[in-house]
């Protein structure tokens, strides 16, 4: 692809779908949950318009989103406080 700035913009929405799907997936309590996520994400005016706009907005909000999913996944004892501490020093 010799299209930078459309290969950002298909990445970029790449990245955005795949925040909401782990949020609704790993994050959200239950499939209302999950929904009332996607709706809210949706129409969201801010949450659209950074989505496409460039590469760090969605790649940070995925790493947050990670973030999350990883550290309610585990119990306390057993949280991978390394990957974690990658995923958070990555996100700033």
């Amino acid at each position: 692809m010799r299209q930078p700035y459309l290969a950002v913009l298909i990445l970029s929405a790449v990245l955005s779908v795949g925040t909401v799907i782990k949020l609704v997936r790993n994050i959200a309590a239950d499939a209302a949950a999950g929904i009332l996520a996607i709706v809210v994400l949706t129409f969201s005016k801010a949450f659209v318009e950074y989505a496409t706009s460039g590469f760090h907005t969605p790649l940070t909000h995925f790493l947050v989103v990670w973030f999350w999913a990883m550290y309610f996944k585990r119990s306390s004892r057993s949280r991978p406080v390394g990957m974690l501490s990658l995923i958070a020093g990555c996100a700033c």
